[in-house]
């Protein structure tokens, strides 16, 4: 009772963020995410990548072919050897079907979903091998082809070590990004 009061707050706190939207002039692509202590893949940093600050990002979602979307954040061409960083966050809808807004919960490790929703989240050298979770799609929006146009969600993802990772990211998204979920 008490894991489904925490999780039914926390979605009922991103999707009121649906309602906070910025104005559409200020579309925001970005990745924000961190974890406590002890935690492997966060090493208990926040991290928040955008491309005000030199972040390029790549999206991965083969004309929604296979129900996955991957973005992909990097800086390796902008700076410092010390400051380079590349993530990507993962998802993927339950049976093979397409992403659309909702809550996705029993997430497993993205790359080996196949049945239910997938999430996923590596980079900078760090990943786990198994993976639970359960994040909300905030925004989906998607052209003719299939390519994602606009995207916005929010995550929890537990992975080998004790601690979670709560994190957002937004794709040319005017959902408005909160810093900080846990």
């Amino acid at each position: 009772m008490k894991l489904q009061t925490w999780v039914l707050g926390f979605l009922g706190l991103a999707l009121s963020c649906v309602a906070q939207s910025t104005s559409a002039a200020t579309a925001a692509t970005a990745l924000y995410f961190s974890g406590p202590t002890g935690e492997y893949v966060s090493q208990g940093q926040q991290y928040f990548l955008d491309v005000a600050h030199g972040y390029r990002v790549l999206v991965n979602n083969l004309n929604n072919a296979d129900s996955r979307i991957s973005f992909y954040f990097n800086n390796l061409s902008t700076a410092p050897p010390s400051k380079q960083h590349s993530w990507t966050v993962a998802f993927s809808a339950s049976n093979g079907g397409v992403l659309q807004p909702g809550i996705y919960l029993n997430a497993t490790r993205q790359a080996f979903a196949t049945v239910g929703p997938g999430l996923d989240l590596y980079g900078d050298g760090r990943g786990n091998n198994a993976v639970k979770g359960y994040f909300s799609v905030l925004q989906a929006v998607y052209d003719a082809q299939g390519n994602v146009v606009q995207f916005a969600a929010d995550f929890v993802l537990q992975g080998d070590t004790p601690g979670k990772i709560f994190g957002s990211v937004r794709y040319n998204s005017d959902v408005l990004l909160v810093k900080n979920l846990r």
